[in-house]
């Protein structure tokens, strides 16, 4: 009887290992995430992105690194790295980039008045001359320890990827605006002033800007 006493807590024990949860999870992006695109003079167009995240789910950074993220840019001739999971599936990165960012000064970014970190993130992506983007939509990460310690965190899609992410262990839904998905919108830019004491005028033509000056009148 004194055996089965003393094995009945540790099967128990073991049990109730195997039966708790792994307590993963990821920041999310907040509302507010917005993308920009600029059309550039050898006709492709570079997108960028740019938003922040929160995390209430972790309180305090120190049994973790920090907040990653990778963009699922949706580039026909760049195809992502997959992430799937709950019927949900994006391509994030591409063929020569499928790691995991993050603000390497920063990386929990700060604490709220809860202990809860918060923070920045930003990206960009030059799609081929001919390219319109489409939505893009970010994906976040739970990194655990540095890329030296802990390489797999660091790759975000595809095999080996990082499953500690939005989609597979958190909330990530590309239906809530202005946060996971957003639709580029054209970077405004100043009209450049013509030569010679000219007016800047923009033509559009072909669903590009040409230039033209006009000069000012000469005194009578």
């Amino acid at each position: 009887m004194a055996r089965k006493l003393f094995l009945a807590p540790a099967v128990a024990a073991l049990l109730l290992l195997w039966a708790t949860p792994a307590f993963a999870n990821a920041a999310n992006p907040n509302p507010g995430t917005t993308a920009t695109s600029t059309k550039n003079p050898d006709r492709t167009t570079t997108v960028n992105i740019s938003g922040t995240w929160s995390w209430p789910s972790q309180t305090g950074c120190s049994n973790r690194f920090g907040a990653g993220w990778a963009v699922a840019w949706s580039d026909p001739n760049q195809p992502g790295n997959i992430v799937s999971k709950n019927g949900i599936t994006i391509y994030v990165g591409t063929p020569t980039d499928n790691t995991v960012h993050f603000n390497a000064a920063d990386p929990c970014g700060a604490l709220d008045s809860n202990n809860h970190p918060h923070g920045n993130f930003s990206d960009t992506h030059t799609y081929a001359a001919g390219v319109d983007p489409g939505p893009v939509c970010v994906n976040m990460y739970d990194l655990h320890d540095t890329q030296a310690k802990k390489p797999g965190d660091y790759v975000a899609g595809g095999n080996g990827h990082n499953p500690d992410n939005s989609v597979e262990t958190n909330a990530y839904d590309p239906t809530v605006g202005g946060a996971f998905c957003v639709q580029p919108t054209a970077a405004s830019t100043d009209l450049p002033l013509g030569a010679f004491g000219g007016v800047g005028l923009a033509v559009a033509l072909g669903g590009g800007l040409v230039y033209t000056t006009r000069r000012k009148p000469k005194a009578a």
